[in-house]
């Protein structure tokens, strides 16, 4: 029976998915101590070299959600700046759109798609609990999105992978 530590080792390492490099045995020289930053909790496992973990790619399941996080390491990887630098370029991105979303104008991206916003006409709603009951929805701008030619042809090619999913 191999002992505890390895084992919670071994379990980390094929969460992260870290070049094997990277890693660290808890045998290893230059093992560093993080115990005072993981108070009362099971330590992760050791990385000797942190550009090595930084340039972690992620192997996914079908249909995931990516997070902001994800994409910012993914373009990272890929573009050699730092995520930093990324993630600021995302933001920014972001904020623009939202800034132009919400001066009511219409954001084109060749390819992917364009966002612009609608208004929603008011509507009298029905409460389930009472159902004799109106309630008054009021008229709301919400943001539509219609993708590209590009983007729609690709999601197109992904219906066997739903199909499959929702078996």
């Amino acid at each position: 029976m191999e002992p505890k530590p390895l084992a919670r080792l071994q379990n980390c390492i094929s969460r992260l998915r870290l070049p094997s490099q990277a890693i660290e045995t808890p045998l290893a020289r230059n093992q560093h101590d993080f115990s005072h930053f993981f108070a009362g909790q099971t330590p992760p496992c050791v990385v000797s070299n942190p550009r090595a973990a930084r340039r972690t790619t992620f192997t996914r399941k079908a249909m995931a959600t990516i997070t902001k996080r994800e994409l910012v390491i993914k373009i990272s990887n890929e573009t050699g700046l730092t995520q930093q630098q990324v993630f600021d370029v995302i933001q920014k991105t972001l904020d623009s759109i939202t800034d132009s979303l919400s001066n009511g104008d219409t954001v084109v991206m060749r390819n992917f798609g364009a966002f612009q916003v609608k208004e929603t006409k008011a509507k009298i709603g029905r409460n389930p609990k009472d159902p004799d009951k109106d309630v008054p929805i009021p008229a709301r701008a919400v943001v539509k999105f219609k993708p590209g030619k590009e983007m729609k042809e690709q999601v197109a090619r992904t219906l066997p992978m739903i199909r499959e999913r929702d078996k």
